[in-house]
């Protein structure tokens, strides 16, 4: 089912973890983030969790995005994983429950978007997969609301802040950034976020741009949620970063196992010359 109308969005923080949303009629697409805090993957079964949260609020269908733009890569000893059980986890199920009871009481005003996209030059050894940047502005009303979507996997801690400034300087009420956790920037580096290769400035310029041409390419539409299940095979959490860690240890320690070969062939040849 389709509605040309929509919510302004709505911000909902509990703890650490923040909802940020709209809703389209009873539907609404919901994105969390631990931001400026540190995070990684969201366990599925939270994300059930915290959508169930949001139906039971007074909402129908949910679109629960992860938008998984900030961590510290590798560093500490907690890759930032929300598991179910966590503190964490039932901050972002409250919270998407308190976006939902917002979302429900908000009254819903014409709605128009706006789309860009640009692949960029940049490759995944930079940390951008081939879908490059993409933009959605959406207007309600008077209130503009940028989605920019980036095509790699997490983001440096700072970045996301930067993007959202320069974006609130193009009349963009409100905005946020997300990730596509594409792991086809891990194929070498084991923790490639964007942002680690890549100049700030360069990718803000981007953004800017293809905000500014969504903008202009804002026309009426019509919006609606459904869901579908469908059965596909998965590598596994965590396996590709494991995998990719450990080709960095081994690369990391070939140097030092080199040079204790070469000692210890030098080693056995003089014994082998002094005892024969």
């Amino acid at each position: 089912a389709y509605t040309d109308t929509a919510t302004a969005p709505v911000r909902a923080t509990d703890g650490e973890a923040t909802l940020f949303g709209q809703a389209f009629d009873d539907d609404a697409f919901l994105v969390s983030t631990y931001a400026p805090n540190f995070a990684d993957d969201i366990s599925y079964a939270v994300g059930l969790s915290a959508a169930a949260e949001a139906r039971v609020a007074g909402l129908e269908t949910v679109l629960l995005a992860d938008a998984h733009n900030c961590n510290n890569g590798l560093d500490g000893d907690d890759l930032g994983h929300i598991y179910p059980g966590s503190e964490r986890s039932f901050q972002l199920i409250q919270a998407a429950g308190s976006a939902a009871r917002d979302l429900a009481d908000a009254p819903e005003h014409a709605l128009r978007m706006g789309v860009a996209w640009d692949p960029t030059d940049w490759q995944p050894c930079d940390g951008i997969g081939p879908l490059g940047v993409r933009v959605a502005v959406v207007e309600t009303g008077t209130t503009r609301t940028a989605y920019v979507l980036i095509d790699g996997n997490n983001m440096e801690p700072g970045l996301r802040e930067r993007l959202l400034d320069a974006v609130g300087g193009l009349g963009i009420d409100h905005a946020e950034v997300m990730t596509t956790d594409t792991h086809i920037v891990n194929t070498v580096e084991s923790s490639n976020q964007v942002g680690a290769a890549i100049d700030w400035g360069a990718l803000t310029d981007v953004v800017v741009a293809l905000t500014e041409a969504a903008t202009d390419d804002l026309d009426p539409v019509e919006a609606g949620v459904a869901t579908e299940r469908a059965e596909v095979t998965v590598f596994g959490n965590d396996r590709t970063e494991t995998l990719a860690s450990h080709a960095n240890a081994v690369i990391a320690m070939g140097g030092a196992v080199a040079g204790l070969a070469v000692l210890a062939t030098v080693t056995i040849s003089v014994l082998v010359f002094f005892l024969t």
